[in-house]
């Protein structure tokens, strides 16, 4: 018999790269990992402008992707079919329950190009 007991607390947000780098024409992912109880709302913003960020919402180049939650966690991945320009700066996956809010800031950046010695 297996006994599984979930205590309720504010989500936790963590990433394993908080810097995620590709070139322009290319896709790419930012992935955050959620643990909280209850179930959180997850979303992801844009930060190209810090007072204002922007709630992102899945559109042909980009969607958002939440692998299921089971004992309290999840992943949540913001995927970009085609990288460009645009794409590159700071983005925040946030998680909110009944207990509070987390988040956590991805930077998607442009590969340093090689130096002409």
């Amino acid at each position: 018999m297996n006994v599984s007991l979930l205590v309720e607390h504010i989500p936790i947000v963590s990433t394993n790269l908080s810097t995620i780098s590709q070139h322009p024409g290319h896709p790419t992912h930012l992935t955050c990992d959620v643990t909280a109880v209850p179930v959180p709302a997850v979303s992801w913003y844009s930060l190209g402008s810090p007072l204002n960020p922007t709630m992102i919402k899945s559109r042909g180049d980009l969607s958002i992707s939440i692998k299921d939650y089971k004992d309290g966690r999840m992943t949540s991945s913001l995927l970009f079919h085609n990288v460009t320009p645009a794409s590159y700066g700071g983005y925040s996956c946030n998680a909110t329950n009944t207990e509070g809010q987390a988040s956590v800031i991805i930077q998607l950046v442009q590969p340093l190009t090689g130096s002409g010695r």
